[in-house]
C-alpha cells in the first residue's frame, strides 16, 4: 500500500509497465516460468489494487517484446485488455542481425496487436547497435515516430551495456539524433548532448 500511497502523494501522471517483454523467454515472468494467464491475472491485480486505493494518475503501459524473436508466442493471450492499458509499450531494438528497418522491426507486431487493441503505441525500449547503419536506423525512428499517429513516443535505451547503444556511440549516430529530435513534433532539450 505504500506504492499507492506514493503514487497518490505524487500526484502527477506516472507510466507504469508490469513485466515487460513477457512474451520472451528471458525474464521469471516470461514464457519458461509462467504463462499468459498468470500474468493477466497478476496485471489485472496490481491495477485493481492502485485503483481501489484511490490511484488515478497511472499510465498504464503494456511491453511486450517485438514478436521477431519469439514468432511463435501469441499477443493476445497476455493482453490484459484495453480496460487495464492506456499504452502499448512495444520494446524493440535495431541489431546486427535481424530487422533493419522500423517497418521491419515494429510492423508485424503492430499488426498483431491492432487485431485485438486500439491503444496507442509507445516504443518503450528500443535503440541501435554501432554498425554503419546506425545513423541512418536512428534517424528513420525519429522521422516515423513523429509522423505516425498512433505512435506516441519513444524511449531511448541510452546506455553502454551488452553493446554501445547510447545516441552519442559515433559522433554520426549524435548528429542523426540530434538533426531527428530537432523536428517540432518532439519537445526534447538537447542542450546536454555533446
Amino acid at each position: 500500500m505504500s506504492t499507492a500511497k506514493t503514487l497518490r502523494d505524487v500526484s502527477v501522471p506516472v507510466a507504469l509497465s508490469l513485466g515487460h517483454e513477457m512474451n520472451g523467454s528471458w525474464y521469471p515472468w516470461g514464457t519458461k516460468q509462467s504463462n499468459a494467464a498468470d500474468f493477466v491475472r497478476a496485471w489485472r491485480h496490481v491495477h485493481d489494487v492502485l485503483k481501489d486505493q484511490g490511484v488515478s494518475t497511472v499510465i498504464w503501459v503494456w511491453s511486450p517484446n517485438v514478436i521477431n524473436p519469439v514468432p511463435n508466442v501469441l499477443l493476445k493471450p497476455y493482453c490484459p485488455g484495453d480496460g487495464y492499458v492506456d499504452r502499448v509499450g512495444v520494446v524493440g531494438y535495431y541489431a546486427l542481425t535481424g530487422a533493419q528497418n522500423f517497418s521491419q522491426l515494429f510492423g508485424p507486431t503492430f499488426s498483431q496487436i491492432r487485431t485485438f487493441s486500439s491503444r496507442p503505441f509507445l516504443l518503450a525500449e528500443t535503440g541501435s547497435q554501432p554498425s554503419p547503419r546506425k545513423p541512418t536506423q536512428i534517424t528513420e525512428l525519429l522521422k516515423t515516430v513523429a509522423n505516425e499517429p498512433g505512435v506516441v513516443g519513444f524511449i531511448w535505451f541510452d546506455l553502454n551495456k551488452e553493446t554501445d547503444w547510447r545516441v552519442d556511440s559515433s559522433p554520426d549516430a549524435l548528429a542523426a539524433f540530434r538533426a531527428g529530435a530537432a523536428n517540432p513534433a518532439y519537445d526534447i532539450d538537447l542542450t546536454g548532448l555533446k
